[in-house]
């Protein structure tokens, strides 16, 4: 099955929440979270938010209970993805609520960034992602980033 025989589940979107802080789903990725089961949305080391699938979710928590001795810096990072982690919840609208401290967070007001990736969505304040995007802009400038590229033959 060539590329163009399904459609595309992978993409961007620039979206705005509503007044109560609901995000309303693109229509080329409602069907993935209509159809695929429960989702968690939760904190991302990067600075922005992760909707991730139950079994995904669930990978995650486990690589945390395998690890025997956890240092500060690991038990810090399982209080940020496990810790702050909710169901999503779709409504009728294909919206779902972005909760106060997950907003915060992520610094999202109004404005955000929807990342549909192969594994994950990513969600992320406007003003945040833009200073993310110049920053890595910048980075592809240097030499070793060149190279890192080139080797991944876009």
């Amino acid at each position: 099955m060539g590329f163009m025989d399904k459609e595309l589940q992978v993409g961007a979107a620039k979206v705005r929440l509503d007044d109560r802080g609901r995000l309303a789903v693109p229509n080329r990725f409602r069907d993935i979270l209509r159809n695929s089961g429960d989702f968690v949305l939760t904190s991302h080391p990067h600075g922005c938010l992760a909707v991730y699938s139950i079994a995904r979710f669930d990978s995650i928590s486990a690589q945390f209970r395998e690890r025997s001795n956890m240092s500060y810096f690991d038990s810090h990072l399982e209080e940020l993805v496990i810790g702050s982690a909710e169901k999503l919840l779709l409504d009728s609208a294909d919206r779902f609520l972005i909760g106060g401290h997950l907003r915060t967070y992520a610094a999202i007001e109004r404005d955000v960034r929807l990342f549909n990736l192969p594994d994950t969505m990513r969600i992320w304040g406007e003003e945040r992602w833009e200073q993310k995007h110049a920053l890595m802009m910048a980075r592809l400038q240097d030499a070793d980033m060149t190279t890192t590229w080139k080797e991944l033959r876009l």
